[in-house]
């Protein structure tokens, strides 16, 4: 019931106010801002402003404005939801003074926090299953939350002006690394940078061919880094960053034949829970995109207002 009504209360919204869309910062109408969105003390639920030109509205016209754009805007952010469940946990006391602390640097980071940076020294084993609940995956390197790995949640981010860092459209596993910076949810890989969901994917399955040897050196099979578009030294180096060595094997005696040796590996736990908590500025995104036309309804006159 509750989607029904929300669907109905959309459907009302735009036969009155026409196509709306998020910008930076801002609701658009006819590519026009009618209100701009201001920062709050939860990332995931900005406050909304309208535009000075609307203040000639009534004032009862102006209030139910107002809660449209709201209910509008509320739908627009539901990919949001797993950071906005994090910022709930983060003020709950019954989660932990340590627990609590990590999540606001989680919250602070959009969904992603280098595990150096975690405190996890500090959160007790018998919390870490809150955080599961929570969405949240403590990796190798990384803690993060894979449901806002997606495009739509890491778009919202930006455009709310909760992460500036460089947007990678469609999140794809792996992409050219470059100069400008690390795009948010990525880690670099050599010359390239890798999903931070998919390196944890393959440390794990390192792991677990560790664990299936009794032996200190160990076969890493890189068919998946292969297919996720990996070269052989990108690989090699995400493998390094997270305690992994590759030790060649022997070449072959002169005039022996035969297939060479296969690479084993090697695994020393890397330092990553020994810093203390150490917070991330936000982050912003590029300008927004025209939206189509308005259509008629009772604030029909809304784009003369604007313009």
């Amino acid at each position: 019931l509750p989607g029904l009504l929300a669907k109905k209360a959309q459907a009302l919204i735009a036969s009155e106010l026409g196509d709306l869309e998020l910008g930076e910062n801002a609701i658009l109408r006819a590519g026009q801002p009618i209100a701009v969105l201001q920062r709050t003390r939860d990332i995931t639920r900005p406050r909304i402003e309208l535009r000075r030109e609307l203040a000639s509205l009534p004032a009862a016209e102006r209030e139910r404005l107002s809660q449209a754009l709201a209910v509008w805007l509320e739908g627009e952010l539901a990919p949001l939801a797993p950071l906005r469940k994090i910022e709930e946990a983060s003020r709950d006391p019954r989660a932990g003074s340590e627990v609590r602390a990590m999540l606001l640097q989680l919250v602070a980071g959009a969904g992603v926090l280098p595990r150096e940076r975690a405190g996890l020294v500090h959160v007790p084993k018998e919390r870490r299953p809150l955080l599961k609940r929570l969405g949240v995956t403590i990796g190798a390197l990384d803690v993060f939350v894979p449901a806002l790995l997606k495009p739509a949640p890491r778009r919202l981010l930006q455009l709310i002006g909760a992460d500036r860092r460089t947007l990678q459209p469609q999140m794809a596993a792996v992409i050219a690394g470059g100069k400008g910076g690390m795009p948010a949810g990525y880690r670099p890989a050599g010359n390239q940078a890798i999903r931070i969901d998919m390196a944890e994917k393959l440390f794990r399955a390192a792991h677990e061919g560790r664990a299936r040897t009794k032996f200190k050196r160990f076969r890493v099979d890189d068919a998946l880094a292969t297919s996720m578009g990996l070269t052989p030294d990108s690989f090699t180096r995400l493998m390094r960053a997270a305690g992994f060595r590759p030790l060649p094997g022997r070449p072959l005696a002169e005039a022996a034949f035969g297939p060479p040796a296969p690479v084993l590996w090697e695994w020393r736990a890397p330092r990553t829970d020994h810093r203390e908590p150490r917070r991330d500025g936000p982050h912003r995104n590029a300008p927004p995109r025209e939206a189509p036309g308005p259509t008629g309804g009772a604030f029909a006159a809304l784009a003369d207002l604007v313009r």
